[in-house]
């Protein structure tokens, strides 16, 4: 996909100063204290405010349209810094010259070639594939989720759902190439509704694969929200890069930080998880009931109470949902929540199944749930990213990416 380029109508509130790394504001505690942040200061231990820590609800189905406003959320999150000169709408992003625009070559556009599962079933191992010292846990990122937090007065859409389209994409020293966790065209955007809890999530489509966090890693971003007819119209929600270094973030617990565009505002949830492994969650349906199977889908790991939403739609005939990918870390167990009612059935309350399972380097496991007539079969896929060098390309590496 071509990065979203041109159009992107004037929005009264503007942002300026922006630069790279850093955090500003002030947090709440949840319990009315408050305290302040220098810049860069991601160590510094916060608690989550009641009701705002990343987990989508458990309801089944959209809830009522998001009602734009102009205020700001002063309660919850501090504001990270954007790069300087890392901008789609005016291409300074693809010409930057700084460490980091050479670091994760942001001048190119190419989604990560590097595929989930590529250490599941290694022929290496030492000495076996169950107690292999060969292949590393490594540190990895999670993001948890993204949330709508405010838009413009420009942005109100008078009632109607708000449409956003365009990408997120995650860099990581792996592989400097776009790992999606959102990615929507203009033809075809997502609907912003709020939940029942008020919350107003936006449902990622990915990452690719495991996030590697050795070191740095990079978001890149170019969100918009459709408005008319023509794509000049529209309005830039958030539109830029930021960047996480593993040497200032806490380690295996949420963070939660505000990206401040022109015309709004997104929440990423996220951590930086110490010794983890890629699970690849692959999940197929069969047997659905006449009218469909309303389905709910959420990950927990980490011993972080945060779920990692998954899937919440209707499934009406028998498919294979798309590959979810999580990190876990060693040591702690895999909890995969499905909800499911058949559409057309008379039961008021989902049936909840629970698959539980310990992290580990390599290897599957699987799982059938049978829920009213629907067959429900779960495989999870486990892999390090300790990959070798045969299987990167020689631009992956960071004195490869700081040449010219």
């Amino acid at each position: 996909m071509a990065s979203v380029g041109g159009g992107g109508g004037s929005c009264t509130r503007t942002i300026d100063g922006r630069f790279g790394g850093g955090t500003r504001g002030t947090e709440s505690a949840g319990d009315g204290t408050r305290g302040t942040k220098r810049a860069g200061d991601d160590g510094t231990r916060w608690t989550q405010s009641a009701g705002d820590d990343g987990d989508s609800s458990d309801q089944m189905g959209a809830g009522e349209p998001l009602a734009p406003w102009g205020g700001r959320d002063r309660n919850f999150i501090n504001e990270i810094e954007l790069l300087d000169d890392s901008k789609h709408r005016d291409g300074s992003i693809y010409t930057g010259s700084s460490f980091l625009h050479k670091l994760f070559r942001l001048n190119y556009t190419e989604e990560t070639y590097l595929e989930p599962m590529m250490l599941s079933m290694p022929t290496d191992c030492w000495p076996d594939p169950v107690d292999c010292y060969e292949h590393l846990f490594c540190h990895m990122m999670q993001i948890y989720s993204l949330k709508l937090a405010y838009t413009s007065a420009d942005a109100d859409t008078s009632g109607n759902p708000i449409l956003l389209y365009g990408f997120m994409a995650v860099r990581d020293c792996l592989n400097p190439r776009r790992n999606y966790v959102f990615r929507r065209t203009r033809d075809d955007p997502f609907v912003v509704v709020q939940d029942s809890n008020g919350s107003s999530f936006i449902r990622m489509s990915g990452p690719k694969r495991g996030i590697e966090m050795q070191s740095l890693v990079l978001v890149e971003f170019d969100m918009r929200i459709k408005i008319g007819e023509n794509e000049e119209d529209d309005l830039q929600l958030i539109d830029g890069a930021i960047y996480f270094d593993s040497l200032v973030l806490p380690p295996d617990m949420i963070i939660n930080r505000r990206i401040v565009g022109d015309c709004g505002a997104v929440d990423m949830s996220l951590a930086f998880l110490h010794c983890a492994a890629e699970a690849t969650i692959q999940v197929g349906i069969s047997n659905v009931p006449d009218g469909g199977l309303s389905l709910f889908l959420q990950a927990h790991a980490n011993d972080i109470k945060n779920g990692i939403w998954l899937f919440d739609n209707v499934v009406s005939e028998p498919c294979e949902l798309n590959r979810f990918v999580v990190a876990a870390c060693r040591g702690s167990k895999l909890l995969l929540i499905v909800k499911s009612r058949p559409v057309n059935g008379t039961a008021s309350l989902p049936i909840s199944k629970f698959f539980i399972r310990d992290v580990r380097r390599h290897g599957s496991d699987s799982m059938t749930f049978n829920v009213h007539t629907a067959k429900i079969d779960v495989k999870v896929n486990w892999s390090t990213l300790d990959l070798p060098s045969s299987a990167l390309r020689e631009d992956n590496h960071y004195p490869f990416a700081l040449d010219d």
